[in-house]
């Protein structure tokens, strides 16, 4: 872990696993389907070419909705320097300790609806953020959008306990409510 020995330059890793279909996903599965359900009325009552142009259109956007996970960050790492957001080998979000104004972590629960997730435990899950200056320079890893564990969360707060101490950064446990 981060700060086992002076001068020990150690990196933790966290691999992020994206929520199958995430809400953009299924607005995008509806949208298309909705096209071409539109498609069939327009070719059943007034334009056959048209209606069937819209079908086909509506049917070939469907494979296109898993390209959102693949744009998204699937790694977070974490080491004595920074934290880095990254997709690939590629660094989306770069943040130095000195940098990062405070850590919070804790589960996110919605107020009303019981299973607004399509994953998991009932309506619970978990994020942590990294709070920086601005809020451009913020990483977050909320779960909208990743599956989070406990033991991840857990294995990320263990690593960053030195550096925070360091740098006299707060990290707070906080329930996030999100209004549904």
């Amino acid at each position: 872990m981060i700060g086992a020995q002076e001068g020990e330059y150690t990196l933790v890793r966290l691999e992020l696993r994206p929520i199958p279909f995430p809400v953009v996903g299924w607005i995008w599965i509806g949208a298309a389907l909705s096209v071409a359900a539109v498609g069939l009325w327009v070719a059943v009552f007034s334009n056959p070419n048209l209606g069937f142009s819209l079908v086909i259109l509506g049917l070939i956007s469907l494979p296109f909705n898993p390209r959102f996970h693949r744009r998204m960050p699937r790694r977070l790492d974490v080491d004595t320097q920074g934290i880095r957001f990254l997709r690939g080998n590629s660094a989306v979000k770069v943040l130095p300790w000195d940098h990062v104004e405070k850590v919070l972590h804790g589960p996110m629960r919605w107020r009303r609806m019981k299973r607004t997730f399509p994953v998991g435990t009932g309506n619970e899950r978990l994020y942590i953020s990294f709070i920086a200056r601005t809020d451009l320079q913020s990483i977050r890893v909320e779960g909208f959008e990743y599956e989070l564990k406990p033991d991840d969360v857990e294995r990320i707060l263990a690593a960053i306990a030195e550096p925070t101490r360091q740098h006299k950064i707060s990290v707070e446990r906080k329930e996030w409510l999100v209004h549904g």
